[in-house]
């Protein structure tokens, strides 16, 4: 125990909390995902928000004794030591008795405030001390015994409960904010549902892309060259993680033909999808081009869809190629074993249906509106997270710890760390 002023010592883990590990299941046995057994918690049940309990699996009966010792109680915390390092939660009262994967260690029998010990093991100063300690092997790990030895801040306990409720105030914000992000998007799905399918549809007309729209494939890379024009690019990434693209994102900076330029600038109403991708799933995903755009031109792997103004518009038709039963017909038209791909041809004979454009205008409006709705609380959740790391940084700096950690760096230079 290492003391310091204002009452704050650093304790090692192992001395505030009983630390064991998880056991996996003897050989030649397997899961069920039947619940007739007992729960067997996996790392990829765990997130950042807990257990996800829709996907659990179970051990059979028969195998029940040889690993009865290796279960967890409820408000037992764990934490994850292969896979994705470093996820840590408490156990539900639903997962009371529940067996733990190998890859995760059970926290028990804590002498801290235990919502203040969480607190601490979601922080920078367990991160950094976790990026030091793992095993860099096939399967990276963090040895039991390294995490025992892993340092805490130990105030007195008048402190740990009040900086617990603080944090843990933001932590409800933070979480409630999620589940309304969530909610509204299963209400677009809804939405999509009834607009965009089904029923509804039959009214419609019919035709291939290449009937509605020009299909262009880039081919520009990200490389500069002294003779090209300086450009700015859209990549793989803008259009992967962005329902809209807009002038003032951040592009790379990069060098095209003048051909290239001709041929692939971006123009409003533009849908960019992706036509290349690691895992067919990730074929197609599409993003449209909201504004008048300066100077930006679409990067490789990807295609622009130019839709003919007199018959469907951008916005409509990119919620449209979201659509399960549209976008399955770019995964099957998609080439490759490891990789996979898309070709002009493919994508032109992909089949769309499309209302007037005044109803597609409305079904846009709505659609429209519900995301505005999830961008607000995605900001307002930005904001809980910033609010937060600030409360944390005032916590650490009451802290006074100045120990080093085996990378040789202190906290403190990775900015707030509690």
């Amino acid at each position: 125990m290492i003391k310091h002023s204002k009452g704050w010592t650093v304790q090692r883990f192992g001395e505030v909390a009983t630390i064991t590990g998880g056991k996996r299941l003897p050989r030649g046995e397997k899961l069920t995902p039947y619940n007739t057994g007992h729960p067997y918690i996996r790392v990829s049940d765990m997130n950042e928000s807990g257990i996800d309990q829709a996907g659990l699996q179970f051990v059979p009966m028969g195998i029940v004794p040889l690993i009865s010792r290796y279960r967890v109680n409820a408000g037992d915390l764990y934490f994850s030591v292969a896979g994705t390092i470093g996820l840590v939660g408490e156990v539900p009262p639903s997962l009371d008795g529940a067996n733990l994967t190998e890859n995760a260690d059970r926290i028990s029998n804590i002498r801290m405030h235990k919502q203040f010990l969480l607190q601490i093991l979601r922080s920078g100063i367990i991160s950094l001390q976790t990026q030091s300690a793992i095993t860099q092997n096939a399967q990276p790990k963090l040895a039991l015994e390294r995490l025992r030895k892993f340092e805490i801040p130990f105030p007195p306990l008048p402190e740990q409960r009040k900086i617990a409720q603080i944090l843990g105030t933001w932590d409800e914000a933070i979480a409630t904010t999620e589940k309304l992000i969530a909610a509204l998007e299963r209400r677009k799905r809804g939405l999509m549902q009834r607009l965009l399918t089904g029923q509804v549809r039959k009214k419609w007309q019919t035709a291939q892309l290449s009937e509605v729209s020009q299909v262009i494939l880039s081919g520009v890379d990200k490389k500069t060259r002294e003779d090209d024009t300086p450009v700015r690019l859209c990549n793989y990434t803008d259009v992967f993680y962005n329902a809209y693209i807009t002038d003032s994102m951040p592009f790379m900076e990069a060098t095209a033909t003048q051909r290239e330029i001709e041929k692939c600038t971006l123009l409003e109403d533009d849908v960019i999808i992706t036509k290349d991708s690691e895992t067919v799933a990730e074929i197609a995903q599409a993003a449209t081009v909201s504004e008048s755009m300066r100077n930006v031109i679409c990067g490789y792997h990807l295609a622009i869809i130019r839709p003919n103004p007199e018959l469907v518009s951008g916005p409509f038709l990119r919620e449209l190629i979201m659509t399960p039963d549209i976008h399955y017909q770019f995964e099957k038209s998609a080439n490759g074993v490891t990789r996979f791909g898309l070709t002009g041809s493919a994508i032109e004979s992909v089949e769309v249906i499309f209302p007037s454009l005044e109803r597609q205008k409305e079904i846009v409006d709505v659609l429209r509106t519900n995301d505005r709705e999830v961008d607000l609380l995605r900001s307002y959740r930005e904001q809980l997270e910033t609010q937060k790391k600030g409360l944390n940084a005032c916590s650490r700096g009451r802290c006074g710890w100045r120990g080093r950690h085996p990378s040789g760096k202190r906290p403190d230079d990775y900015g707030p760390s509690l």
